[in-house]
């Protein structure tokens, strides 16, 4: 990507006072944006049995990308074994690796082992709308849940050992782990993966999104970010930004307050905007939010969500935790014996888009955010603070129930990412917009994988959305059937987790591609 570089110098990243964060960190590199993200995919794995010693199946009545993804890597002794040999010492290799420890069969359990399972051993951060690697999954109704250990404004200081964090949606049965290695001053990121009773005869959306999928679970695997490279589950495609060779981050869309997508948000007026009002002059809402009262109404005042009480996900701070957090690692690491290093995130301008939508009824920044997003094979945050539209909140208040009236024929990934808005899907990307040239759409939705910066000899490489002023009858040929799969195939592109082309779409780019052919007619 050809992203703006910024080498890291002797001054750390000051912690700052909420509404000084944002200049503080631009002060030093462009940072700002929306969902941290942990993601990874899979390779080869040790399978930690909890009752039983079946390897875990895949569900009979419908193929599961992800499962046959990390299948093909492995399950079972083995792949654990794999990931320790590689001797991180980070939190999360050093717990999971040790088997007086690894008998984990939920949620808390999984953070009683990685010492965050007290309130004052940690915090948490909740967000209702992710560019991570479960996006589709993620809104208010379905959070994306961060529970990490305490920085500087908890109860102690943050040292290497203790950056660990873990974030889980419901939905699928995927835990994301990152963790700093006090040895090396790298970050390492996971995937673990779990399974429940209802695997053996195939799992409902109700058996994966609602709380039956924090506990029971009667095995799980451990996947590196070594192993989910060239996978669509890969973490290093976008948590190293600088290519091979350079450094791993943390990614956060959104540092800059307001934070319009996380649990906290209950939106704003005209204070939040440049300039100063008339005396006299009441000022006017420009963003309505409410918070996780939705997940409140679903779950009930002492309901659970990916394991934490929902009274302890509403009252934290989320916005500014994860800021914290995030801040605090990336201190620990400058401070430590590293030589400098590049490091920028890709800016989301929250209070412009909102003020700007607010006087002029769009957001040019917002506009120009997209477009960057685009170049880079990248979604956008969504210009407003929720994806669910009225008709959705409406319908959900009724209930959790209502999630699941079609019965058992609609798969949980079906039900969750059928949440978000069509304005929504079409503004951050997930699926095109109609006005939409083929060239956009190849670029916003394969650049990020497909570029001249692929892994030279990965799968990958095979492909480069960069490099299409020609096309032979070959490549062709794959890319038409690869875009052409079923939409739950393995094997279709994009992954569906990442976005999905309408029919319109792919005859958009089939056809661009066809007038590009090296030999006319050989590209039907």
């Amino acid at each position: 990507m050809n992203r703006p570089r910024c080498e890291t110098d002797d001054a750390s990243l000051p912690r700052k006072a909420r509404a000084r964060l944002g200049r503080e960190l631009a002060r030093w590199a462009a940072i700002a944006g929306l969902a941290a993200t942990l993601g990874c995919s899979g390779a080869t794995t040790r399978q930690n049995t909890v009752e039983s010693e079946h390897e875990p199946q895949a569900n009979p009545a419908a193929e599961v990308p992800e499962d046959v993804w990390l299948d093909r890597i492995g399950t079972g002794e083995q792949q654990l074994a794999r990931v320790c040999e590689r001797g991180a010492k980070d939190r999360v290799a050093t717990v999971l690796c040790d088997q007086s420890k690894n008998r984990i069969r939920s949620l808390p359990e999984l953070y009683r082992a990685l010492r965050l399972e007290q309130p004052e051993d940690r915090r948490v951060a909740v967000t209702t709308h992710s560019l991570s690697l479960s996006a589709k999954l993620v809104s208010s109704a379905n959070p994306r849940v961060f529970v990490f250990a305490p920085n500087t404004a908890g109860t102690r200081q943050l040292d290497h050992e203790g950056v660990v964090a873990t974030a889980f949606v419901r939905g699928e049965q995927l835990v994301e782990l990152a963790a700093l290695d006090p040895a090396t001053y790298e970050l390492n990121f996971y995937l673990l993966r779990f399974t429940q009773p209802c695997n053996e005869a195939g799992c409902t959306a109700e058996d994966l999104l609602t709380e039956r999928i924090e506990a029971s679970w009667t095995n799980w695997s451990l996947y590196s970010e070594h192993e989910l490279q060239d996978t669509p589950l890969d973490c290093i495609s976008c948590h190293r930004p600088f290519g091979a060779g350079s450094r791993k981050i943390l990614l956060m869309r959104q540092v800059n307050d307001p934070w319009m997508h996380w649990g906290d948000f209950r939106g704003g007026d005209e204070q939040m905007c440049a300039g100063t009002l008339p005396d006299g002059v009441k000022p006017q809402v420009i963003a309505t939010a409410t918070g996780l009262d939705l997940l409140r109404a679903l779950e009930g005042a002492k309901g659970r969500y990916a394991g934490v009480l929902v009274s302890e996900l509403q009252a934290a701070l989320s916005g500014e935790n994860i800021s914290d957090f995030l801040v605090d690692a990336e201190n620990l690491v400058r401070a430590s014996p590293v030589p400098p290093y590049p490091y920028e995130q890709l800016t989301f301008l929250t209070r412009e888009t909102l003020c700007e939508r607010f006087r002029l009824g769009t957001s040019p920044s917002w506009d120009a955010g997209r477009r960057e997003s685009v170049l880079h094979g990248l979604p956008q945050p969504f210009y407003g603070p929720d994806l669910l539209d009225a008709e959705q909140h409406a319908r959900l208040a009724r209930g959790r129930a209502v999630l699941f009236e079609a019965g058992s024929s609609n798969s949980a990934f079906d039900v969750a990412s059928s949440l978000i808005s069509a304005e929504a899907a079409a503004a951050v990307g997930f699926v095109p917009r109609e006005q939409d040239t083929a060239a956009e759409i190849l670029r916003g939705m394969c650049v990020r994988c497909h570029s001249h910066e692929a892994e030279p000899g990965s799968n990958r490489a095979r492909f480069n959305v960069e490099a299409l002023d020609r096309i032979d009858p070959a490549t062709f040929r794959a890319v038409s059937a690869r875009l052409t799969l079923p939409k739950t195939s393995p094997k279709v592109m994009p992954p569906r987790r990442v976005g999905e082309l309408p029919d319109w779409a792919i005859s958009r780019v089939l056809d661009h591609l066809r007038d590009r052919c090296v030999e006319p007619g050989a590209c039907p």
